[in-house]
């Protein structure tokens, strides 16, 4: 019975962070939020349409306030965000106008010169939400990589209702690279898979390094990954680590039993981290 506990305050946990953590909070934006635009020669418009109402366009990575939701819903690759409102500084003037939400960065993080964009790109019905993460400086595209967000479908699968947050970390003990951006996705029901997608960066170039999973029902199942970097406490020197444990709810017991216990160890190997064999 605790076990069942801990699964259901896992659920609720997971909206809490969500919440705490995210830009794109269950696919919106909040007004007063400030976030980059992650498509680049944005054109901002006087309505929230696409018509001959140009008002500004903008590079990549243009800070932006969101100021509102149009509540005006519009589609791109089979895949539907809203309209907002933003505000803008352009040749040093404060300017407003319209933007598409499939423009705007899901999650950013800002080291240096350096402003990491992580954005939603399409849907297709046989394989979920895919976006990009960009990498930008000066308003300039150096890099970029594609990722594959996790993914439960609602009443309109063409929508993407996760919450987005997203952190840097140091490299964390793997040599060829600088700096980690991690990508924490969240929903809060239980059943849904949650957790990170990790990019690394070396230089000015990404490299995909893993990504992390966790799905729970409470009273049936739950799954979870865990990731450990090299210079983490119980890291190994040149190697990542996932580890997964699979477990079912046994009704006889009324408790959960591991079924599945095993770690899974990637390397570096000719510019991509690859699993060990």
């Amino acid at each position: 019975m605790k076990k069942l506990f801990i699964i259901l305050v896992l659920c609720a946990l997971s909206a809490a962070n969500a919440e705490e953590l995210s830009v794109f909070h269950y696919g919106k934006y909040a007004a007063g939020q400030k976030t980059f635009l992650f498509g680049d020669n944005v054109r901002v418009r006087s309505t929230p349409e696409i018509k001959e109402n140009i008002v500004a366009t903008l590079p990549v990575a243009t800070q932006i306030t969101i100021l509102s939701d149009s509540g005006i819903e519009y589609e791109s690759d089979y895949y539907k965000e809203n309209w907002y409102k933003i505000q803008f500084n352009s040749n040093g003037k404060t300017k407003e106008g319209y933007v598409w939400g499939g423009l705007i960065a899901k999650s950013q993080a800002v080291q240096g010169e350096y402003i990491y964009l992580a954005g939603i790109t399409k849907f297709e019905a046989d394989n979920g939400i895919s976006g990009e993460v960009r990498l930008i400086s000066k308003n300039k595209i150096l890099s970029s990589i594609p990722v594959k967000y996790h993914y439960f479908p609602v009443n309109d699968a063409s929508i993407y209702t996760y919450s987005i947050g997203s952190q840097i970390h140091e490299n964390k003990g793997i040599p060829v690279i600088n700096s980690i951006f991690e990508i924490t996705m969240l929903y809060e029901a239980c059943g849904a898979p949650n957790g990170s997608i990790f990019i690394g960066r070396y230089g000015s170039k990404l490299v995909y390094i893993a990504a992390t999973v966790n799905i729970s029902e409470a009273g049936v199942f739950s799954y979870t990954e865990d990731i450990s970097f090299p210079s983490d406490k119980n890291g190994i020197k040149n190697k990542i680590i996932i580890h997964s444990v699979s477990s079912e709810f046994n009704e006889e017991k009324n408790d959960y039993e591991v079924t599945d216990d095993k770690k899974m160890f990637y390397i570096y190997k000719d510019g991509e981290f690859i699993e060990e064999k």
